[in-house]
């Protein structure tokens, strides 16, 4: 995928450390919206994107070690169902 993004980005024509930056935060929030099996960790100071696997259990825990919901993106809460946390 890194090879696709690269062919759709490049070469990339900006000089500006700040301005590439945001442009490839963009295009990184882009993909993660785009693809249903990726979530963005919603713990407060984390910024890190996780996949869920096919098949897997709702438990997402992600490499800051914040456990949730990959359906509801909420706190885990096992046994509990999502529709009822509403």
């Amino acid at each position: 995928m890194k090879d696709r993004v690269s062919q759709l980005c490049e070469p990339l024509i900006v000089e500006n450390p700040c301005v590439r930056l945001r442009y490839w935060q963009l295009i990184t929030n882009k993909l993660v919206q785009c693809n249903e099996l990726l979530r963005w960790c919603p713990s407060p100071n984390c910024s890190y994107a996780t996949k869920a696997i096919y098949g897997e259990t709702r438990l997402i825990r992600c490499k800051c070690v914040y456990k949730f919901c990959f359906i509801c993106n909420n706190d885990w809460h096992d046994p509990v169902k999502c529709h009822w946390l509403k």
